[in-house]
């Protein structure tokens, strides 16, 4: 008889040795483990998204400003500012605060951005030919995924002189036209910015809706922030914020709940299979809070950004949730083959 600390190599051995039933279950339990691995794994991840800050951002029509770097025109002043820019290589607000508008027309998208500095006098430019590595200066970084598929973008890059640098992804040898004026004033500088639609190959519509991005390279403390939180690159296109040409009722209503509508109606149907009412009593709990967020809804006229965000935010992590609980529900049902 063979000891069971020996190694049994050969299939037909190891199924005489255990017995056909428990050579199924030890198979059985070994596909468990590989499960329960990917579970494991697919949870941190589904954790570090219920973290992340969703940023909104809508894209209002305006009539175009003067370009000539000072923000002075009724568009800037009329629209919503993108705000709150966290440091990528660390945790907290920049020392640093940059602030932002976006409109756009027919043909064009403008950017309004002003950039605190403390110490205007050592602003880094060193860069003064177009396509340069104008990073490497204090500057501004745009980053716009017109496809909205997390993956592809533009990457549109100025410094305080007004040198500009694009790219394609990060294909250096693509080139748009552009138009870009900055000026430098006490403690800060600011840029205005108008990009051709057809120099993206993009135009918005009435639902559309982009990723998008504002970074900032400061150099002299230095520090690198971000309007939406892309970790320790801004070419991180999965963590990029949202540009919506609609306004933002309209947004949560007919892009951000339907998908946790499908993802909530997916994990009901694991949820009815199986007996065990410690399910039944999670699900409700992660759908007791957005049905809360629908009535809601229904008596708003609009949404300011905090408010889109908030809920977008709300509502993505309940969404996580169900993300978690399906995983759960199919590890549950596999075990019990």
């Amino acid at each position: 008889m063979k000891k069971i600390g020996n190694k049994i190599d050969n299939p037909e051995k190891k199924q005489n040795f255990f017995g056909k039933n428990n050579f199924d279950k030890l198979n059985n339990y070994k596909a468990c483990s590989f499960y329960l691995m990917i579970i494991f794994l697919q949870g941190i991840s589904l954790f570090a998204e219920e973290t992340i800050e969703f940023r909104d951002y809508y894209c209002r029509q305006a009539a175009a400003p003067v370009l000539d770097g000072r923000l002075d025109d009724p568009c800037w002043r009329n629209a919503d500012k993108i705000t709150g820019f966290r440091l990528i290589f660390g945790k907290g607000p920049a020392r640093e605060q940059t602030v932002g508008t976006i409109v756009y027309d027919a043909e064009n998208i403008y950017l309004g951005i002003s950039c605190k500095e403390s110490n205007v006098k050592k602003l880094l430019a060193t860069q003064t030919v177009h396509d340069s590595p104008v990073w490497k200066d204090d500057c501004l970084e745009i980053f716009f995924d017109t496809n909205c598929d997390r993956a592809t973008y533009y990457h549109f890059v100025v410094n305080s002189l007004g040198t500009k640098f694009e790219e394609k992804g990060q294909d250096k040898s693509w080139n748009a036209e552009w138009n870009v004026k900055t000026a430098i004033g006490d403690g800060q500088w600011s840029a205005e910015v108008a990009i051709p639609f057809s120099a993206i190959g993009a135009r918005p519509g009435p639902d559309t809706v982009w990723g998008f991005n504002l970074g900032r390279a400061q150099r002299i403390l230095p520090e690198f922030s971000g309007w939406a939180n892309t970790g320790a690159s801004f070419h991180t296109p999965k963590k990029f914020g949202l540009l919506v040409f609609i306004d933002y009722l309209s947004y949560i209503n007919k892009h951000v709940l339907p998908e946790y509508e499908q993802l909530r109606s997916e994990t009901a149907k694991l949820v009815e299979s199986v007996p065990e009412k410690r399910y039944k009593k999670k699900f409700t709990e992660l759908e007791a809070p957005v049905e809360i967020i629908k009535k809601e809804l229904l008596l708003k006229k609009n949404l300011t950004s905090g408010e889109a965000s908030a809920i977008h935010s709300k509502i993505a992590a309940a969404a996580a949730g169900y993300k978690s609980l399906k995983n759960e529900l199919k590890l549950f049902l596999l075990m019990r083959r």
